[in-house]
This record gives structure tokens, C-alpha cells and sequence, in this order.
């Protein structure tokens, strides 16, 4: 068999080809899925693993004619230059069977370019309006954002159906979720701009992205947030210490432990790495914060970083309380709130909380915003 077939990213999507070994060609098929995670070789058929900005992550069969040179290669596939044809696209296996039945509230994501503070230079993010059939603003009325920051720090964010995104659009936020300066999909050049300079470059990133979708109107500048999980929690609390962008912030289990080396490419020297963690400039904090860490929260096998995530997440707490007490440069009272989970609960207490403390912080502070007793609130 001389046929492969792949995927490659290219702006933020997926594109699933055929390449011809023996006739050095390749084919391009259009499918519906812009997030292709898995390819598998059937009977005559392909098996996609894969989603979309309305798919959940589901299993496709597809039979497709390809076109090359008029060659019969097996049953269902021919082959010519010219043109290729999928046949027949079948879900067969859904990780969320029942999302299609809520598809009038989705949010579809639109893929932006925005300026970056370096001149010449564009990042790129997915955003989502606010969606609600039985709901609509007036035109006056520019929805609050919640801006998301990926983990990693070098992984991508995709355009696939999140429920845990279409849960904050069908309530009146926006919603944007950035692939900054270092994420990987968009070329060698953007995934090298992070080298050195993480906690800037992020951090630069994700208010360039705000300040935009501000300035293009689709926005309120005045009810700006911030979240973050893992890695994307430091993007969070730097933006947050170092910056004057975002109204609130929650940071989603801060990662405090990384790989052997892993950061070796990210900053350079301890100085570099004390000057851009914000736990040593708490004072400059200048907004309310939500801090999330599950107790018994683990991180691939180790069961020790659970502890060190646990103990970073009340580190900050901490030392934010006791900037609390004695001085902050910013404003006379910083709302601070930490929320430990004493078990699994699943996502959907989570997203209630951080729906109701940052709709809270967005108007007028902390306030009663939680009502839950896994929590240690400071008020």
C-alpha cells in the first residue's frame, strides 16, 4: 500500500490529506471535524478521531474517492489530480450524544488576528459571542469578556466544542480563548517567540487580545476577567500583578512543579524567574482574585505535586492576605477568595462558582458571591 493518510494544522485548524507515495501526491478532504486528534485504517474506510465548533470529540467512519491519475487502488477509493469526494461521513461514537439537542445556544468560534505589543507581529485567539435564543441585548449593551490563557505554556487551543466555554456565552459573556506568542500550530517563528520570555509574551499577548476586542466594539472595557489552568494560571496571577487590564482574575490550579528542565527555554536566569513570578510582588496586585486547587488534585502520577499545586495555590493566598492587612498600592481593600474541593464534584460546581464570583467582581466585589462550605474565603 503506498497511500498515508494524516493531518496537519495550519491557522488554528486541521486538514486531513492522502499522500501517494508512489506517485509523490497528496489530497486534500474536506470533513467536517477542524480538530482531528486520532487517524485509524479500517476495511476499506478511515476511522477519525476528531470535533468542531458544534461536534464534541466523536469517532467518524469515512469513505472517500480520491482522484489520482485514474488509478483503481482498492474498492472505494480511485485516484485523480483534479479533485477528491467524501462519500460518506458517519458519527459513529460521540463523547457527548446529547450536545446537538442545545445547538441553538451554541457560541461558534471565530478565529481573530490581533496585534501584539511587538510592531509587525499578530497572535490569534478563538472568540465566542454571547448566544441565547431567548435572549438578546440591546445594541448599546457590549457583553463582559472572560479571557482564557492555555496551559502548557507552549500547547494550542483549538476551535472545538467546549461546554465548559457555550456555559459562559449562554449566560451573556463573551468569551476568548488566545493562542499567544509560543503556542504551537501557527509555525517554527511564533512557537519560538515564548523562548526566554515567558511571563511576558503571554502576559503581552492576552491584553493585546482584550484591548482589541475592546477597540473593535464587541466588548465592555470595563468588565474585563481573566482564567487560567496550569500554566496558564501564572499567565493569569502575572497579568493580574503586573498589568492593568483585567478587572478580575481566577486562576484554575496553578502549576508550580514542572519537568526536569522544562523551563530551561522559558527563562532564562533566576533573576529573570524571581522579577516574573507574581507571588514576589503581591503588593502590585490590583483586582479581585479566585484561586481554585483541589486537595486531592494530581498531576500526571506523582502524588507529591498534588501537595506542592495544594501549597502554591495557599502560598499565594497567603502572602495576598497579608498584603491585605498591611498595604496595597492600588486600592484600600483587594478581594481574595481561595476554594478548595475536598473531593471530586465534576466540573459543574466549579464553573458555578467561577460564573458567580466573577459576575460578582465585575460589579461590585467578592461580597456572599459563593455559597458553598468547601471554601476559604477572605473578605
Amino acid at each position: 500500500m503506498t497511500l498515508i493518510a494524516c493531518s496537519y494544522r495550519q491557522r488554528g485548524m486541521s486538514h486531513l490529506v492522502i499522500i501517494d507515495l508512489l506517485l509523490s501526491s497528496l489530497s486534500s478532504l474536506d470533513i467536517p471535524f477542524v480538530d482531528i486528534q486520532d487517524i485509524t485504517s479500517g476495511n476499506n474506510c478511515l476511522y477519525i478521531e476528531g470535533a468542531s465548533g458544534v461536534l464534541p470529540t466523536s469517532v467518524a467512519r469515512l469513505l472517500a474517492i480520491l482522484y489520482l491519475s485514474n488509478l483503481l487502488i482498492f474498492d472505494e477509493v480511485t485516484f485523480n489530480d483534479e479533485k477528491s469526494e467524501v462519500i460518506d461521513f458517519q458519527i459513529i461514537w460521540s463523547s457527548s450524544p446529547d450536545s446537538p439537542k442545545y445547538d441553538a445556544y451554541f457560541s461558534l468560534p471565530e478565529l481573530i488576528e490581533f496585534p501584539t505589543e511587538v510592531p509587525g507581529q499578530n497572535a490569534y485567539a478563538y472568540f465566542y459571542p454571547p448566544s441565547n435564543q431567548f435572549y438578546q441585548a440591546s445594541q448599546e449593551e457590549k457583553p463582559p469578556l472572560l479571557l482564557k490563557s492555555h496551559g502548557g505554556p507552549a500547547r494550542e487551543t483549538r476551535g472545538a466544542l467546549s461546554l465548559s466555554i457555550q456555559y459562559w456565552t449562554s449566560r451573556g459573556w463573551a468569551f476568548v480563548d488566545v493562542n499567544y506568542g509560543g503556542s504551537t500550530g501557527y509555525g517554527r517563528e511564533f512557537r519560538e517567540r515564548l523562548l526566554g520570555r515567558w511571563g511576558i509574551v503571554d502576559v503581552d499577548d492576552c491584553c493585546s487580545c482584550a484591548k482589541f476586542l475592546v477597540e473593535s466594539r464587541k466588548v465592555d472595557g470595563n468588565r474585563l476577567c481573566i482564567t487560567g489552568v496550569s500554566a496558564g494560571g501564572h499567565t493569569t496571577f502575572a497579568a493580574l500583578a503586573f498589568r492593568e487590564t483585567f478587572r478580575a482574575g481566577a486562576s484554575l490550579y496553578g502549576k508550580h512543579k514542572f519537568e526536569s528542565h522544562y523551563l530551561d527555554n522559558f527563562v532564562v536566569s533566576e533573576k529573570d524567574c524571581y522579577e516574573r513570578s507574581p507571588i514576589n510582588s503581591v503588593k502590585k496586585f490590583s483586582c479581585p482574585i479566585i484561586l481554585f486547587q483541589g486537595l486531592y488534585y494530581r498531576i500526571r502520577i506523582e502524588a507529591e505535586r498534588s501537595a506542592l499545586n495544594t501549597k502554591a495555590s495557599r502560598m499565594v493566598f497567603a502572602r495576598l492576605r497579608i498584603s491585605n492587612s498591611l498595604w496595597n498600592s492600588k486600592c484600600c481593600f483587594l478581594h481574595v477568595c481561595l476554594f478548595h474541593e475536598e473531593r471530586a464534584t465534576g466540573t459543574s460546581r466549579l464553573q458555578q462558582v467561577h460564573f458567580l464570583c466573577s459576575a460578582q467582581l465585575c460589579i461590585n466585589g467578592l461580597g456572599q458571591c459563593i455559597g458553598t462550605r468547601h471554601r476559604s474565603v477572605d473578605n
